[in-house]
């Protein structure tokens, strides 16, 4: 699967959360066209490489906190790149990309 396709995957995933419409785990597997062993391996790249406060609660899964994953290019205004210093939270991509551009 490419980075992109994971991404989409990714996207899929937090749109169904946000709306409450998981179902079990099955449910939600079958809904992203995938097996539980992906499901669980995407579930923990959400929470492992963007913070996603993702949990297991009343046979659905939901986020704790009010929000939802982005990924995309930011436009920064004038001057403000010098006071980025690697965001608020490091990312390690370089360990999501090894297990997944193959």
């Amino acid at each position: 699967m490419t980075l992109q396709e994971r991404l989409a995957l990714m996207q899929e995933a937090d749109e169904l959360i946000r709306n409450k419409a998981t179902g079990c785990r099955e449910q939600f597997a079958k809904q992203l066209g995938i097996k539980i062993p992906t499901l669980y391996r995407l579930i923990n790249e959400m929470k492992e490489c963007f913070g996603a406060p993702i949990v297991y609660s009343n046979k659905q899964y939901q986020y704790t906190e009010n929000g939802k994953v982005k990924f995309g290019f930011v436009k920064l205004k004038d001057g403000e790149s010098n006071q980025l210093r690697g965001g608020i939270r490091k990312m390690n991509f370089s360990h999501f990309l090894r297990k997944h551009s193959a």
